[in-house]
């Protein structure tokens, strides 16, 4: 887990005690737990755990675009998926776009 705190903290054996949307615990696995009774346990072994980390690189106005999109084969054997560019551009569909795309905490 990378903590993301003052510290930058990297908690091997690490835990999140979460209380309705708010996360009001961090630390390791033992002490969240010894501090915390959970309704319910996630198991992320293995993976990597980011508490508030909020994806400030979403392209929401591409939700949209998604069902449009065109996917061709390269000359190196991958696929290239491309947009058409007026469904790109129009500020309409940039605009609904954004706004049929699910919210971020």
């Amino acid at each position: 887990m990378v903590t993301m705190d003052a510290d930058r903290r990297i908690l091997e054996d690490g835990a999140v005690a979460v209380k309705g949307d708010q996360i009001v615990g961090i630390g390791k696995r033992a002490e969240i737990e010894a501090k915390y009774t959970a309704a319910t346990h996630i198991d992320a072994s293995g993976h990597l755990v980011l508490p508030g980390f909020i994806n400030g690189h979403t392209h929401v106005p591409m939700t949209l675009l998604r069902a449009s999109k065109t996917t061709s084969p390269s000359t190196s054997g991958s696929k290239i998926t491309s947009f058409p560019p007026k469904l790109r551009t129009l500020p309409r569909n940039l605009s609904a776009g954004a706004r049929a795309s699910p919210p971020q905490k």
